[in-house]
């Protein structure tokens, strides 16, 4: 604190409305949060650990502390000589430090006011920086720089910190330098990714040195949430923006010498950095270098696999694999979409996979619904020393979501009797005894991602003998009809009333949720022989389930949010398509089934339909719902090939109207499995319009010969010319045979053959397409 005199008006100088009292504790003043006004150390300042001697209120304030906290507006209002404040030497970072050396304290002065406010860093900076040995360079001839440089390092992290990438052009550390690769290098050193790593104040500061500047943060999380509104994944952008300002907060406090090491949660900080990949690669290119995040198209690869790289030395530094948290499961679930977009689905579902478990490890598969928490926390008296009384951000920091399979954690008071009695055991809580029991922001934000994950896993999890069955006997989470704009980020045991409280994007993640139960309930009986009734019964159970959601989904949709009404529609006709292809054989040998097979057919060409609507509106391979476009576009288009290929040979059928349209679709939605143009990109999937164009010809040649073989009875309504092959029962132009080294030929034989398609053929096709 400055002992220096600094004129002060007297009270009759100024009008008394220019003397605004600041009753908070300047830490709380500049963080904007509510402070409990306690001294010497008040609640927020204690919890976040914060030297007494650091929680100065404005009246034991001089005015050089009240200008870095308040700003010169304050000083100026207050009647203050900011020029002369300004003035004062002790306020530079070179005369904090002491230094001597008139040519060090204007390299570290230069250091300071430029990483202040985020300009370009030249080569001297990236001198002085690497002469401090922290990434290995070669020290200077010039003492001054060097003194300045370790002075600062020694005394103020920060600047050492900030300077990581400063071999880069630019100074928010987005261009990819020699000192972020050097860097990145040095933090991996000695860790495999996902093994623990010690977290050390030194592998934190580096990290917090390849952060980009604030500007180039939050462009890239608008841009990602702008993309994320017509591609939801089911993550919380209102706990994502409370834990950036806690975070930036904690940085200041650490660049400011108000804590001598940064204190910052590492795993925000991994789920930051992997964001910002996330954003970078929903980004063109051209407004990446426009924005200035990156100077060449060349460093933005580059830079987005450094942030990747540092985003898994961070997990390893939080030891994720066995302490999971909110964080780490979200960033997984990213990890599974960073792989997903790159074509490696073998490792997207590794990560996927890793995800769902670590998500059930804090048990976010048994969170009960807002509505349960609600009535618990109202029936439940909580005294004040069960938890700290913090908000969103604390839960978020200390959420290890506690459970296992032995006891439960419930309430903190009824902890013990539920171990002692196990009938007591309904569920497994998400909150330790020092985070609010009674954040429904939180708990909301979990149950929105845990069905974000399951809906996904289900996706690409076959059923059993292919795959491990899923259990979701014990799975009790329920989203709330309750869009989390309406949440309060603290502690609160009431839900928000009224009407329109809803977004659609709740309503859409509540249908995923339902789509996914209703499938793994009926997934072990589904490739069981099977009667019309019993099929129609389950369709109908679905439809009515469907379509309870859509209408509600219809009555929000808005110009911006059409994506997500075309999406809902692609699943929902998507979960019909897998409850009737394995009875694929069945539904086309038996007239009783005929509705059924009607049922099979519309769902194809209205799932088709959607794709076609989708792809039109967004770049689909950038979606975390691209998997699914992938697998409908190749299924939905072989089973209507299919469905021409066995009606072929009936003559009273394929001559007709529906003939016609099965065709037209089948035909055009070739071109939404692959086109030429193209090639570079999609090369992997030609095989599989390769596949369907030879079950479409097959169809076409079984009806030449039905037509020239077999009688036909003509109706009274018959076109002329009826009975003859149509000129439309062609491809005038295909691809040709599937060549001899794909492994599609044996699906091909195995449709082409003339035995039944098996139940799981589908199911064996789908993940041998993921594995191209």
């Amino acid at each position: 604190m400055s002992s220096l005199y600094h004129p002060h008006p007297s009270e009759d100088d100024e009008p008394s409305n220019k003397r605004r009292k600041v009753n908070t504790c300047l830490q709380c003043k500049a963080r904007k949060v509510k402070c409990d006004k306690v001294r010497p150390l008040c609640g927020p300042c204690q919890r976040r650990r914060v030297p007494a001697d650091r929680c100065v209120f404005a009246d034991e304030a001089d005015p050089e502390t009240l200008q870095h906290y308040l700003g010169p507006d304050y000083l100026a209002q207050q009647g203050y000589d900011v020029n002369e404040v300004d003035s004062q030497p002790s306020t530079s970072a070179a005369g904090l430090l002491g230094l001597q050396n008139p040519q060090a304290r204007a390299v570290l002065d230069r250091i300071t006011q430029q990483m202040r406010q985020g300009q370009e860093a030249n080569g001297e900076l990236g001198a002085a920086y690497g002469s401090n040995g922290i990434l290995g360079g070669d020290q200077l001839n010039n003492n001054g720089v060097a003194q300045a440089a370790a002075a600062a390092a020694a005394v103020d992290p920060s600047l050492a910190g900030s300077l990581l990438a400063s071999s880069s052009v630019a100074a928010n550390g987005s261009s990819a330098g020699k000192g972020d690769a050097d860097a990145v290098s040095t933090l991996l050193e000695g860790n495999l990714f996902p093994f623990a790593c010690e977290p050390t104040h030194d592998r934190t500061k580096l990290i917090l040195g390849l952060l980009p500047n604030d500007h180039v943060v939050n462009v890239l999380l608008d841009s990602l949430r702008t993309f994320e509104t017509k591609s939801p994944l089911g993550i919380s952008w209102r706990l994502i923006r409370v834990q950036l300002i806690n975070l930036r907060g904690d940085i200041s406090d650490w660049r400011t010498g108000q804590l001598e090491e940064p204190d910052v949660d590492l795993t925000f900080l991994a789920l930051l950095f992997e964001l910002m990949v996330a954003a970078i690669d929903c980004k063109p290119v051209e407004e990446i270098i426009s924005e200035g995040i990156a100077l060449t198209a060349e460093q933005v690869p580059e830079m987005t696999e450094r942030w990747h790289a540092t985003c898994q030395a961070l997990l390893a530094m939080s030891d994720f694999w066995h302490e999971p948290n909110f964080n780490t499961v979200c960033t997984e679930f990213l990890f599974y979409l960073y792989e997903l977009r790159r074509g490696r689905t073998r490792v997207a579902s590794h990560h996927l996979q890793s995800s769902f478990q670590s998500a059930k490890a804090i048990c976010m598969h048994q969170l009960g619904s807002a509505q349960d928490d609600a009535e618990r926390w109202q029936a439940t008296a909580e005294t004040d020393d069960v938890t700290i009384r913090t908000g969103a951000v604390t839960a978020m920091r200390k959420a290890q979501f506690e459970g296992g399979e032995v006891y439960a954690i419930s309430e903190e008071q009824i902890a013990l009797e539920s171990i002692r009695d196990p009938s007591t055991v309904r569920r497994r809580e998400l909150l330790q005894t020092n985070i609010p029991d009674r954040t429904h922001l939180v708990r909301e934000a979990a149950r929105m991602l845990w069905v974000s994950i399951k809906w996904h896993l289900g996706m690409i999890t076959p059923p059993a003998p292919l795959g491990e069955p899923i259990d979701s006997t014990s799975w009790s989470t329920s989203l709330g009809s309750i869009d989390e704009a309406h949440l309060p980020d603290g502690e609160s045991a009431a839900l928000p009333t009224g009407t329109s409280l809803s977004s659609i994007s709740t309503h859409f993640f509540q249908f995923l949720s339902a789509s996914t139960q209703f499938l793994l309930r009926h997934q072990s009986t589904q490739h069981a022989s099977t009667n019309g009734t019993d099929l129609l019964t389950t369709i109908s159970e679905w439809n009515s389930i469907a379509e309870s959601h859509l209408a509600q989904m219809r009555d929000l949709v808005g110009a911006n949010r059409a994506m997500l009404n075309h999406f809902s529609l692609l699943i929902h006709h998507w979960v019909r398509i897998r409850l009737l292809r394995p009875h694929l054989h069945q539904l086309e040998s038996s007239t009783t089934l005929s509705a059924s097979r009607t049922t099979l057919t519309t769902s194809c060409s209205e799932a088709l339909l959607q794709v076609q609507k989708i792809i039109a509106a967004s770049d689909v391979d950038l979606s975390i719902f691209a998997p699914l476009i992938v697998t409908v576009k190749v299924d939905a288009t072989l089973l209507l090939a299919l469905h021409l290929l066995h009606r072929a040979g009936s003559n009273d059928y394929n001559s007709s109207s529906e003939w016609r349209e099965v065709r037209r679709v089948a035909k055009s939605s070739l071109l939404l499995i692959w086109t030429h143009a193209e090639d570079a990109k999609r090369g992997r999937v030609k095989g599989t319009r390769q596949l369907v164009e030879e079950v479409l010809l097959a169809a076409f040649e079984r009806k030449a010969v039905a037509l020239r073989e077999l009688p036909r009875v003509k109706g009274e309504d018959e076109e002329e010319g009826a009975g003859e092959l149509d000129r439309e029962d062609r491809l005038d132009a295909h691809l040709g045979a599937l060549g001899g080294e794909s492994g599609l030929k044996v699906y091909r034989d195995a449709l082409l053959g003339g035995e039944k398609v098996p139940p799981l053929f589908f199911e064996l096709l789908d993940g041998y397409v993921r594995t191209l």
